[in-house]
């Protein structure tokens, strides 16, 4: 199975973000101790488990310390099963990472970085609300080589306000030069209880046209540079695809750690309350940490989400039987150039990803 463990804490927090972060710097101790307490007690339950991917999100986990660090990895070694080949990735922010802590990460097994640079330029950075530059990202990029990273993935954003598709192609391009060897190009949503969407009337994004032209610019100049798409935001060289990422797409099992990360096993999904105070307490009283949400998801509703689930990926669905399709919507679709139907497998064309979510709600039932 695959681990998670969410580290909720930023230097800022970004114009766009959604995911729980906070700013407490004095949290960081107490919560790494929360943490290891925990999977000391979840250790006996899935002691018969091998994790063969962890990914530590955030956040920004490279703002802990290296002892912090250290002292996290070690106990992920220490109270789980971990595969010889396991792929473990730690996501980090420009300007957190030194060579020296660097170090530290190789050698406590860490094999992926996963940076987050968005831009290539720094006035769509400031607009972002990031708190580093691009010769930043690039500085850390270059230090991560030659620390001995041979996995490096790239966060990229389109559709930022007042952006051009002149600015993003530039990004893309810059990036690409660097030779990651993933590429994750996300479209701006704005989410509620964001900046942005406090301050949506007030900004100028790009509009559908352009936001289609910026992916479909993307797909084709990462298509030629080397670059294949395996599902509608990511793209690898041959080989590097995101096995963690792979695992939530194709419904395999993970565990999910600390407050606002999700867990799927054996058909349960739980997902911890956003509130770092409150896991620590609970933590160190002993207690459940409180759930969120907690399901057993029925027999439909996982055949429902293993649909929706494929069709991110561009290998798609094999059509089996089990789930009722729409034929004629189907037929319509693929008539149109949005959907491929090759044998018994439907996926998405590039024009199809554009609009997937819609096309989706019209080819299955979810009551």
């Amino acid at each position: 199975m695959g681990l998670y463990i969410h580290i909720p804490f930023c230097v800022k927090k970004c114009a766009y973000c959604d995911f729980y972060s906070v700013s407490s710097s004095e949290l960081h101790a107490r919560y790494i101790d929360a943490l290891n307490m925990q999977m000391k007690n979840l250790s006996r339950t899935y002691s018969d488990r091998f994790f063969d991917t962890v990914y530590i999100g955030g956040g920004t986990p490279t703002i802990l310390t290296e002892d912090l660090l250290k002292k996290l990895l070690c106990t992920v070694k220490q109270y789980f099963c971990i595969s010889e080949n396991c792929e473990f990735t730690i996501e980090a922010n420009p300007a957190t990472l030194d060579p020296y802590k660097l170090e530290c990460l190789l050698v406590l097994g860490v094999n992926r970085l996963s940076i987050g640079c968005q831009s290539a330029h720094d006035r769509e950075l400031k607009v972002l609300g990031r708190i580093h530059s691009y010769s930043d990202f690039v500085e850390t990029f270059k230090i991560s080589r030659e620390a001995g990273f041979k996995n490096i993935s790239v966060d990229l954003m389109y559709a930022i306000p007042n952006q051009t598709h002149e600015s993003f192609m530039q990004s893309l391009e810059q990036v690409a030069a660097l030779d990651p060897e993933h590429l994750s190009v996300y479209g701006l949503k704005v989410e509620p209880n964001t900046l942005f969407y406090k301050n949506r009337d007030l900004l100028e994004f790009p509009d559908e046209d352009e936001y289609c032209q910026m992916y479909l610019g993307a797909t084709e100049f990462l298509a030629s540079h080397g670059y294949n798409k395996y599902e509608i935001s990511n793209f690898c060289k041959a080989g590097f695809e995101s096995r963690h990422n792979m695992r939530y797409w194709q419904m395999k099992d993970y565990l999910g750690l600390g407050p606002g990360a999700h867990s799927f096993v054996n058909g349960r999904r739980f997902a911890y309350l956003r509130d770092a105070s409150k896991y620590i307490d609970a933590v160190n009283e002993g207690v459940q940490p409180l759930f969120s949400e907690d399901n057993i998801i029925s027999e439909h509703d996982l055949l429902c989400e293993e649909f929706m689930l494929s069709m991110r990926l561009t290998q798609g669905y094999k059509i089996d039987g089990r789930l009722a399709l729409d034929a004629d919507t189907l037929s319509l679709y693929e008539k149109h150039g949005y959907l491929s139907v090759e044998g018994d497998t439907v996926r998405f064309t590039d024009r199809g990803f554009l609009v997937s979510n819609y096309i989706l709600s019209q080819l299955i039932n979810f009551d």
